[in-house]
């Protein structure tokens, strides 16, 4: 069973951390679009659980009811609606449609919060050592992904944002 995670950067100038959990751990730094679903497709994952928002806050709200969830329980945030992070999430909902039209399933998920919420995947994520901290999210993204494949994530969020740990 392939899955892939990536730590997407929001502009194609940046690195994105991509790894891939198969057999074995592969990770690389990648950068166009193209390029990142190029390398997706080389691999056919079952699923790619991706470090960025999928979705925008609707109407006038500020964030999604999963970044509200996610500070109840202390661990920090930040709003899809900011500037940046808007930049983040148009880019990621684009690469979902584009991977989704593909028959490429892609979920999101934090890999902070993730080490904040699942001690397993912090304890299997601290034997390991990456070149980049791209690559070590992006590391946690395929261990999200792995664990929904095996249908053991949990998720925060409801249908207009959820993120899986």
């Amino acid at each position: 069973m392939a899955v892939v995670g990536l730590d997407l950067a929001a502009l194609s100038k940046n690195p994105t951390g991509f790894c891939l959990v198969n057999k074995e751990s592969i990770t690389k730094l990648l950068y166009s679009d193209e390029e990142i679903i190029n390398e997706i497709e080389k691999y056919n994952p079952n699923i790619v659980a991706i470090d960025a928002p999928l979705s925008l806050p609707k109407g006038k709200a500020k964030e999604r009811n999963v970044e509200k969830q996610i500070r109840k329980l202390g661990i920090g945030i930040l709003s899809p609606s900011l500037p940046a992070m808007r930049k983040l999430a148009l880019r990621a909902i684009s690469l979902k449609r584009k991977l989704n039209s593909k028959g490429i399933t892609v979920i999101e998920t934090f890999p902070y919060a993730v080490l904040q919420l699942n001690k397993l995947i912090a304890e299997k994520d601290a034997e390991l050592k990456f070149n980049t901290k791209h690559e070590r999210d992006a590391h946690i993204c395929a261990l999200v992904a792995q664990a929904y494949v095996n249908g053991r994530a949990k998720k925060l969020g409801d249908r207009t944002g959820m993120i899986f740990y």
